[in-house]
């Protein structure tokens, strides 16, 4: 019953991205981005795993795939800092969108997956696209 009540008022749990970061070094340069999840549920969830597509402008600078699990409590949320790293070559070509704009936006699309906890229930697995960005 409780999924349904989810269901019903389209309630899920949110993502925004927080802040980045970029790391150079002799490989490449690393993007270490913080991602607030909020968890809008009076029970606890899980994060199973995120895949994301990174996009500097409109060009795809890296993909991010994690399983680690953090666990989200009732009504609350979770910091959760994600890595991409990308080579001098492409980081030069993002580079390039970059200079044709005076804003650096950074996207990121793909899904992520929890685990519902719901008291009395079976665990459920929720499946949620990603599509956001902030303009830095």
């Amino acid at each position: 019953m409780g999924l349904v009540l989810i269901a019903q008022v389209d309630v899920f749990p949110t993502l925004s991205i927080k802040d980045y970061n970029t790391k150079m070094d002799l490989t490449g340069i690393t993007l270490n981005i913080t991602l607030n999840v909020q968890n809008p549920y009076p029970f606890e969830i899980v994060l199973k795993g995120i895949d994301l597509n990174v996009k500097v402008g409109n060009y795809t600078l890296a993909k991010i795939s994690t399983t680690s699990q953090t666990k989200i409590a009732s009504s609350s949320s979770a910091n959760i800092t994600l890595s991409a790293s990308a080579t001098y070559d492409k980081a030069l070509e993002a580079i390039d969108v970059l200079l044709s704009s005076n804003k650096i936006t950074l996207s990121l699309d793909g899904n992520m997956v929890f685990d519902l906890n719901v008291p009395n229930l079976q665990t459920q697995t929720l499946n949620i696209p990603i599509n956001i960005s902030r303009e830095f």
